[in-house]
């Protein structure tokens, strides 16, 4: 009994580091720009992280399933084409630092109204806690953004 306690242990400490943190960052409104697109937010992470890979492919890829989702539920005309202006305006975005110890940051960019209120989500993975900081401070610093405080 001890030993299967034990493997389920390790098995659920396995699962949690393969489990993504989710950081959802905003533009306080002293730094708040007007619109700012999908290819600026790329290049930013690109100019701070070498390794910074940028797939608008797969941001279509994306943007389709939604748009075959929405088909599938006979959704109106009218929100098919506002999906339908989507494609070519979402890059998929991941970051793999080589100082990062394997942690990697992953999110699917689109333009945004920081005025609005939008926020940017970031999947986050790392096998310690301090890789997942540092991931988390760097990014925001690189985007000039902040986390958006949790309502616990």
């Amino acid at each position: 009994m001890v030993a299967q306690s034990l493997a389920t242990s390790v098995i659920l400490n396995v699962l949690a580091l393969n489990t993504p943190m989710q950081l959802e960052l905003y533009f306080p409104d002293e730094r708040a720009e007007g619109f700012l697109h999908a290819q600026t937010i790329a290049d930013r992470l690109r100019k701070q992280f070498p390794s910074t890979l940028v797939d608008w492919v797969k941001g279509d890829a994306r943007v389709q399933r939604g748009l075959d989702d929405m088909i599938s539920k006979n959704c109106p005309d009218l929100i098919l084409q506002s999906q339908k202006s989507c494609f070519g305006h979402i890059a998929y975005i991941e970051i793999c630092e080589p100082h990062w110890c394997g942690g990697r940051a992953s999110s699917y960019v689109l333009s945004m109204e920081p005025l609005q209120g939008d926020t940017l989500t970031v999947d986050i993975q790392a096998d310690r806690s301090e890789i997942e900081g540092e991931i988390v401070t760097a990014l925001m610093r690189c985007l000039g953004m902040e986390r958006v405080p949790s309502e616990n």
